[in-house]
């Protein structure tokens, strides 16, 4: 995988996904929800779509919770159609346009799916 961006500031926030716990050098997830992306964290941006500013932040927090539920921290049903609708909430909060929020969202629920799945070896 490429990496666009790296993460220089810590970002926490209230996601939503309560009752886990996890931690790694780069992401944890408290059983109150909140959750703190570290520095150094990498992601790659909007996939698919054109990066913007009002992407930046709904693209890392969309791709930290789906790299949780690959590594089984939390499962993708119900939690996958969640993480699609926090993108859609921190875009409309990032000033991100109607008609590009709705269109981001409606591509995450569309082929998101694979995206979300732990791998099977």
């Amino acid at each position: 995988l490429k990496y666009k961006y790296m993460v220089l500031d810590e970002v926490k926030l209230q996601c939503g996904i309560l009752g886990y716990k996890y931690s790694n050098e780069y992401l944890s997830l408290e059983a109150d929800g909140v959750l703190t992306i570290s520095y150094g964290y990498r992601w790659d941006g909007a996939t698919g779509a054109l990066d913007t500013s009002t992407f930046t932040l709904p693209s890392l927090v969309h791709d930290a919770l789906y790299q949780l539920m690959r590594e089984g921290v939390f499962p993708a049903s119900p939690y996958r159609k969640h993480a699609d609708w926090l993108l859609y909430v921190i875009a409309k909060e990032s000033g991100m346009w109607f008609g590009r929020r709705a269109w981001v969202w409606g591509v995450v629920r569309l082929l998101g799916g694979n995206a979300a799945a732990v791998p099977k070896y």
